[in-house]
């Protein structure tokens, strides 16, 4: 059997107009926040994306990119951590990648 896809795709823009719109809609995936006095409980929601793991083939690849442009600039990646709290420490930001043992790894 074979696992269903979810494609999850913001609305079209279309104008010929040149006085304006056209443009594509955002899309937002947001984790819940927490709220509550106890700090050690109360904690945001984490996004999760990972992309499928094979036992008799390739795994699955995560892709990430910005749009392109036919007429400018193509767009921004951006990739951070919030502020911190007044007593704590700003998240990491990590990038690894995994171990090969066949040949050379990514």
């Amino acid at each position: 059997f074979t696992g269903g896809d979810i494609n999850i795709t913001a609305g079209l823009g279309s104008s010929y107009s040149t006085a304006g719109g056209g443009s594509g809609g955002d899309l937002y995936l947001n984790a819940g926040d927490g709220w509550g006095v106890n700090t050690s409980v109360a904690v945001g929601g984490d996004v999760n994306i990972t992309a499928g793991d094979s036992e008799g083939s390739y795994g699955g690849s995560l892709m990430i990119r910005s749009g392109y442009s036919s007429a400018t600039s193509s767009g921004d990646i951006s990739i951070y951590t919030e502020q911190a709290g007044t007593t704590g420490i700003t998240g990491g930001i990590y990038l690894d990648t995994g171990d090969a043992t066949g040949g050379d790894s990514g």
